[in-house]
């Protein structure tokens, strides 16, 4: 209180004795007065330092939840970078699974296919070797036999060779 009459004082030019000299000559409804405007400022100094000090604590608030917005933010992009990328390899592997759907079955397709080709020509084989059997038989048989008589024949040729050979030999040995 005496600082703001000092600074009273001092814009005036006037010391600050003759002021406390002013301040005792009033009366006591003035010093009651003064005293009570000086109670008022004090009350409206600390409601400013009170509404001061929750000022600061706004901004920091502010500022703190603007830096989390700000990180909040960097990584929502970062997620949406990795979302996409996610979604797009999702969607290539289910075009590749699809081409393998395909692709499978055409293979059980041609199995299939096949499998019919295999079958048939099982029979058609089997089918050629029962003709051949019925066709042939009789021939084969007919060229059985006549090997055969031709076996025998070289037997006895065989034979008469070596006893012709055993005549030779003792006419050679007796002349």
């Amino acid at each position: 209180m005496i600082s703001s009459t000092k600074i009273q004082a001092n814009e005036r030019g006037e010391e600050p004795i003759e002021e406390l000299v002013k301040l005792s000559n009033l009366s006591a409804d003035e010093k009651t007065e003064n005293a009570m405007l000086r109670s008022r400022i004090d009350e409206q100094c600390e409601l400013i330092m009170i509404l001061k000090q929750r000022a600061d604590e706004a901004l920091t608030k502010l500022k703190t939840t603007e830096r989390i917005r700000d990180t909040l933010e960097e990584f929502r992009k970062n997620a949406q970078g990795a979302i996409s990328a996610e979604t797009r390899k999702c969607e290539m592997l289910d075009r590749r699974f699809n081409e393998l759907a395909d692709n499978h079955q055409e293979l059980i397709k041609f199995k299939d296919e096949y499998k019919i080709e295999n079958e048939s020509l099982r029979k058609e084989n089997a089918q050629l070797k029962a003709d051949n059997e019925r066709l042939f038989s009789d021939a084969l048989q007919e060229k059985q036999l006549i090997v055969e008589d031709l076996e025998k024949q070289i037997e006895i040729l065989k034979e008469k060779c070596a006893l012709a050979e055993q005549n030779a030999f003792y006419f050679v040995v007796l002349f």
